[in-house]
């Protein structure tokens, strides 16, 4: 979060944070991240993805 709060606009501190997130079970705040990644660079592979498999969880699992 200090990185964040030092500069707005730092992918990669989202990033981790957004894994931190799921690691802890907080799929809400990590899709904001996700979000705000993809707000900030439309061609993050990466955060696609992790949003693609958060929704697809979602659907067949239930939220987790």
């Amino acid at each position: 979060n200090r990185a964040i709060n030092m500069q707005e606009n730092f992918i990669d501190a989202y990033w981790q944070r957004h894994l931190i997130y799921l690691v802890q079970n907080k799929k809400d705040e990590a899709l904001l991240d996700l979000n705000l990644i993809l707000k900030l660079n439309r061609t993050h592979a990466g955060a696609y993805l992790s949003r693609f498999e958060n929704e697809y969880n979602n659907f067949f699992y239930g939220k987790l």
